[in-house]
């Protein structure tokens, strides 16, 4: 709102620039929706690699706990918590 109310200002002091400045701020606009989907999408690429890895370390935790391996030793090995470990058993 703040801004559109100080391009309103602007349009109305330079009167016969206006289609010039509504282009610019249309392209304005744009520019700042573009970088906001860039930083959505690589904020859910770096969200979506987090889940994975720690999907990969339950699923070898897993193995490990199946095979017998001490909690300890399966700590050490995912970086999984003691508790983490003992919920999937």
């Amino acid at each position: 709102p703040h801004f559109e109310q100080v391009l309103q200002k602007l349009i109305e002091q330079v009167g016969s620039h206006q289609e010039a400045i509504m282009n610019i701020a249309q392209r304005l606009r744009e520019q700042g929706i573009q970088q906001g989907i860039q930083q959505g999408i690589q904020q859910g690429i770096q969200e979506g690699i987090q889940e994975g890895e720690k999907q990969a370390s339950i699923n070898i935790a897993r193995a490990f706990l199946k095979n017998g391996a001490s909690i300890e030793l399966v700590m050490k090995s995912t970086g999984l918590s003691r508790e983490e470990l003992l919920s999937l058993q």
